[in-house]
């Protein structure tokens, strides 16, 4: 009898030392979107009601110089003698247009390396004001040659790429589903699209982002799943965890 009883004794305690460890995979599921964003001139932080991004402007000036020949007259007698080589308006025309598109390749390649170094992307076109030109000597003067000068500033629009990535990254976790969290190292975000500019030169871009989330099994859940397998089968374990 008193062995039996020991013996008993024993195996109620085995049955209650009985634990295991389950591991469970939580369920993975893809997220992603295109987002529209705005590229606004005039704030200074990221709104994430806004959408919107701050936009800094970047500008560039060039100068150039060119002499070609006078091809105006003046002076003549009976429109024909004594006609004398003269400056003309249409030679600071003819000369200030070679000189612009060289200027303009050289503010692009400025405003480029300034975007760059500023770790932004370039948005919008380049704005170009009404050249600064100069010539001398001035029109309407007697010479066989004219030099003219021709300043050039170039403007720009630029988003800062962390900034847009970080909103992008935002909106995307704003559409995970509830106890969704992104896997950060699954994140992917496109090259920002510009899809218009306005008056106010505000700039709409539109960027795509995706990655892949889980679900984040809460200390709660965890304990009521230890509570509802404690003394269940495999077979019954498993089909609780299941569920």
């Amino acid at each position: 009898a008193l062995l039996l009883g020991v013996t008993g004794v024993g195996y109620l305690i085995f049955v209650a030392s009985i634990s295991a460890n389950i591991t469970v995979t939580p369920r993975v599921q893809p997220v992603n979107g295109v987002f529209t964003l705005t590229a606004k001139p005039g704030i200074k932080e990221m709104d994430v009601n806004g959408p919107a991004v701050p936009a800094g402007v970047l500008s560039s000036t060039q100068s150039g110089t060119q002499q070609g020949a006078a091809t105006g007259v003046s002076g003549c007698v009976l429109q024909i003698f004594e006609c004398k080589q003269t400056v003309s308006y249409a030679d600071v025309d003819n000369i200030s247009n070679k000189i612009i598109p060289g200027l303009k390749k050289h503010i692009v390649q400025d405003l480029r390396t300034q975007v760059s170094t500023a770790g932004g992307t370039m948005v919008g076109n380049i704005f170009y004001p009404d050249p600064n030109i100069s010539s001398d000597p001035p029109p309407h003067t007697v010479n066989p040659t004219v030099s003219v000068t021709v300043s050039l500033q170039g403007s720009v629009e630029y988003v800062k790429t962390s900034d847009v990535r970080s909103l992008a990254s935002t909106l995307l976790k704003h559409k995970l589903k509830q106890n969704y969290e992104l896997i950060d190292n699954t994140m992917q975000i496109g090259q920002p699209v510009i899809r218009g500019v306005d008056q106010k030169g505000n700039v709409t871009i539109a960027i795509a982002a995706a990655g892949m989330s889980d679900y984040r099994i809460s200390p709660g859940e965890q304990m009521d799943i230890k509570n509802h397998i404690k003394g269940k089968t495999i077979q019954e374990a498993r089909a609780i965890i299941a569920k």
